[in-house]
């Protein structure tokens, strides 16, 4: 009885010893404790860093003045981020800016967004890169109905510069919604005559993320389509695509940001950066 009363002891012992040890992995790892409590922003740090408190004993993590300009990080952002990417919130117009201008939003930051801050390319300046969260939206209409979408334009990860744009309407001739399964061909100067687009904003920049996330490096932008009431029933592709602001504005800019703008409207993906397919009853 003596001998299996030691090995109980024995046994007790290392269960405590791994308890203990685990709970000192998660405390001196504020990133792990916060898929557990709700505590704020997780810590980045690179494998093998270890941080208590603000000091970073060993290794490097990403300093907090990274998101100083943003808006306080909300403690429901990992729920709000899943009822968005599955569909149950659907319209985003209404995503509050304390959500959408966390870069923990998008389904790229990590590893995309957090290893561009501590791999950036060896002698690369990232002067240019954006694109939009959802690429595509469907919605199912009648002539006569108005509806509101959103989509956030945002500046790539790692990018340094200033990118001034103006959003404009396109009906692109194919285009095609994995998400939905449609193959749409249509001809874009009659296509153009179904409906009545408003964006906005449309003329805006966004600013940089390498380094320090400035405040406005995501926008939300709010399309409004109408049906006209002679459209026929049918499928349908309306795009927004970036185009080089007016003249003036450019000006006004150039002498905000130096050398550090430019202009979006030269860059393309292919595609129009945001597309919604409607299919008209």
């Amino acid at each position: 009885m003596k001998r299996k009363t030691t090995n109980y002891s024995r046994i007790f012992l290392i269960l405590v010893l791994i308890v203990l040890g685990s709970f000192l992995i998660i405390l001196l790892n504020p990133s792990i404790l916060g898929s557990f409590i709700s505590i704020g922003r997780p810590e980045y740090c690179k494998e093998g860093a270890i941080k208590l408190g603000s000091y970073v004993i060993t290794g490097e993590c990403m300093p907090e003045r990274a998101f100083a300009k943003l808006p306080p990080y909300p403690n429901n952002l990992g729920e709000i981020k899943i009822l968005v990417r599955y569909g149950r919130i659907r319209d985003l117009t209404t995503i509050n800016e304390e959500y959408y201008k966390q870069p923990e939003f998008y389904l790229n930051w990590d590893p995309e967004g957090i290893g561009s801050f501590f791999n950036p390319p060896g002698g690369y300046f990232g002067a240019f890169g954006f694109g939009t969260y959802p690429a595509d939206t469907v919605a199912t209409m009648k002539p006569g109905e108005v509806i509101r979408v959103g989509t956030f334009f945002k500046t790539s990860w790692g990018v340094e510069t200033y990118q001034g744009m103006q959003l404009t309407t396109t009906f692109p001739e194919h285009a095609e919604s994995k998400t939905a399964e449609m193959d749409v061909y249509q001809d874009p100067e009659k296509t153009r005559n179904y409906f009545d687009i408003s964006i906005e904003p449309n003329l805006f920049v966004l600013e940089p993320t390498f380094g320090i996330f400035e405040e406005n490096w995501v926008r939300n932008i709010t399309v409004v389509v109408k049906v006209k009431d002679d459209t026929p029933p049918g499928n349908y592709v309306v795009g927004i695509t970036p185009i080089a602001p007016p003249s003036e504005i450019e000006d006004e800019w150039l002498i905000e940001y130096g050398l550090r703008y430019v202009s979006a409207g030269a860059h393309g993906v292919g595609r129009p950066f945001y597309q919604l397919f409607i299919e008209v009853q």
